[in-house]
């Protein structure tokens, strides 16, 4: 222009910078989109990292209160599966040892036959679904015959070992189906679940002599016994 004049535009503030907001709106969807796909991906390893922590927890909890029937779930490779495994193994440990210990709790140390105190409970169970089943239960007493005698001839040391020899007789003449037990010093005690007493006499009967006939092989110091048979609800309909 003449004069060194010069000429200028105006343009509206929306349209000059129509641009720099659409980049800066663009950019802050992407962000939020990857700051939504992080939290999102947060989420998931942090619920893979608590979540066996949790079950770790839970099974502690449980076997501490009594429940020793506790096997976690193992998933992966990780640190926290290897964690799972070893609690697992130490829960199945735990489980024997346990088991090993109510057998111990329930079973004569001499004959290896259930004690008196399991003899008592399994009775009450036994009685209770004879009464419940309408169906016969009976019950063979062994004494072992002169005992006190024997002891005072051949010494305890001698007489523990009858006792052993004659429990072994005892577990191989009963049917599967029933329990023997040590009574008392000299005294054994045969539950026979669901047994008229025609049968029960049978029982008794092998027992006997199965006792009997492998004291002769021993002498004098094979010992005898004799069995006694009672038997509750027989012939109930």
């Amino acid at each position: 222009l003449k004069g060194g004049g010069f000429v200028a535009a105006t343009v509206p503030a929306a349209a000059a910078y129509r641009s720099l907001s659409e980049s800066w709106n663009r950019f802050l969807s992407l962000g939020l989109a990857l700051l939504a796909a992080v939290l999102f991906l947060s989420l998931l390893v942090a619920r893979g990292i608590v979540r066996p922590i949790r079950l770790l927890s839970d099974g502690a909890r449980r076997m501490s209160a009594g429940d020793m029937d506790v096997a976690l779930p193992v998933r992966g490779q990780d640190e926290l599966a290897e964690l799972t495994r070893s609690f697992n193994e130490m829960a199945a440990e735990i489980r024997a040892g346990h088991e090993a210990l109510e057998r111990l709790a329930i079973t004569d140390g001499l004959t290896g036959l259930y004690n008196r105190r399991h003899f008592e409970d399994v009775l009450v169970r036994e009685v209770r679904r004879a009464e419940r089943e309408k169906s016969p239960l009976s019950l063979a007493m062994i004494d072992l015959d002169s005992f006190k005698e024997y002891n005072d001839q051949w010494g305890h040391r001698e007489g523990d070992v009858e006792l052993a020899r004659i429990a072994l007789r005892v577990k191989q003449a009963v049917r599967t189906t029933d329990e023997a037990f040590r009574y008392g010093g000299d005294e054994l005690v045969v539950l026979l679940p669901a047994c008229p007493r025609e049968e029960a006499v049978a029982v008794a009967e092998k027992i006997r002599f199965a006792i009997n006939t492998d004291a002769t092989r021993h002498g004098e110091r094979g010992l005898t016994a004799s069995v006694g048979v009672a038997t509750a609800l027989d012939g109930v309909t």
